[in-house]
């Protein structure tokens, strides 16, 4: 199963945010801040922004757009944060 990272943003957050949690639901997803999410899949990058509802397609200014970014991990990772996201990577990752 693959790991991503998840930014939302754009106009409505709220509902890119219910859909991301009514799709991967824990423990297939870990909120690491708000509109920022790491999630399991075993989808391509498109294919979860399309579950997260990032719409990859508008062209409608006028439109309320649900953007983001979807970015592929690999094993490789640093930093520092609370010890319960490094227990969630190493074994989504694992």
């Amino acid at each position: 199963m693959a790991t991503f990272v998840v930014w939302l943003s754009g106009d409505d957050i709220a509902t890119q945010t219910a859909n991301l949690e009514k799709k991967y639901p824990e423990p297939d997803h870990y909120k690491m801040a708000e509109g920022l999410y790491l999630v399991r899949d075993d989808e391509l990058a498109e294919g979860v922004a399309k579950n997260v509802g990032i719409d990859t397609m508008s062209a409608d200014t006028d439109a309320v757009l649900h953007t983001g970014v979807v970015l592929k991990l690999n094993a490789a990772h640093a930093g520092l944060e609370r010890r319960t996201l490094w227990e969630w990577l190493q074994l989504a990752l694992s």
